[in-house]
């Protein structure tokens, strides 16, 4: 119908520490790893749903990459005027985020 509803997400939570050594295990052998963007948590066990761009970027940094593709349902990070901005470095991450252009 084209009605959104709103969904019950459980328990949300951040990354605060990824365990790479398991993915470089599968790496090491030639395997793709696939992650649920689930995580425990440090004081109560329980599982929490993490958004899964935020775990990707994690896990990336876990891994030391030097790059993260995202495949999205957005066009991507647009400017102040509304223009696509094809590439960002952290530099640029930083000043979008103190300008208030980014959160």
């Amino acid at each position: 119908s084209g009605a959104k509803a709103k969904a019950d997400l459980g328990l949300v939570g951040e990354p605060t520490r990824v365990d790479a050594r398991i993915l470089d295990d599968l790496i090491t052998v030639g395997a793709i790893p696939v992650i649920a963007p689930i995580g425990v948590g440090i004081d109560d066990g329980s599982s929490y749903n993490i958004n899964a761009d935020t775990a990707a970027g994690a896990v990336a940094s876990a891994l030391g990459a030097e790059r993260l593709l995202l495949l999205t349902d957005v066009a991507g990070v647009l400017d102040k005027s509304g223009d696509l901005m094809e590439a960002l470095g952290t530099d640029d991450v930083e000043r979008l985020v103190e300008d208030g252009t980014i959160s």
